[in-house]
């Protein structure tokens, strides 16, 4: 999907700069010592997150310091996602990304100290 606004050109410049300090060090750490985690979804069961470089690739439960309500309304947004034949659209589109905008943003609220959070969803 090629960017088409400056604000998108501009998250993905940001995120290629990122994504090379991530390859650059061990274990993969943002500079300023964060991990860098993505939420997305996949034809998988369970958490839509994901850490490049590490074993993390995707994560399972209680790896990461999240609520137990937070981590059950992840896997319940994926699951919505999955819900659907391969070349179907997702029900309910708006709602779906609005309900995974409000999902990172909760993420970066318990993670803060510990992780950037980015969204590979709806861009």
């Amino acid at each position: 999907m090629e960017p088409e606004t400056e604000e998108q050109r501009s998250r993905l410049a940001y995120w290629s700069w990122q994504d090379r300090s991530l390859r650059s060090t061990d274990p993969p750490r943002l500079e300023d010592g964060r991990r860098l985690i993505r939420v997305f979804p996949e034809w998988i069961s369970g958490l839509p997150l994901w850490e490049d470089y590490t074993e993390n690739y995707p994560f399972e439960r209680d790896v990461l310091p999240l609520s137990s309500e937070l981590q059950d309304r992840l896997e319940a947004w994926n699951e919505h996602w999955q819900n659907r034949d391969l070349d179907e659209e997702v029900p309910q589109l708006d709602q779906w990304i609005a309900e995974g905008r409000a999902l990172v943003a909760r993420l970066r609220d318990e993670l803060g100290d510990i992780a950037d959070v980015r969204a590979k969803f709806g861009l």
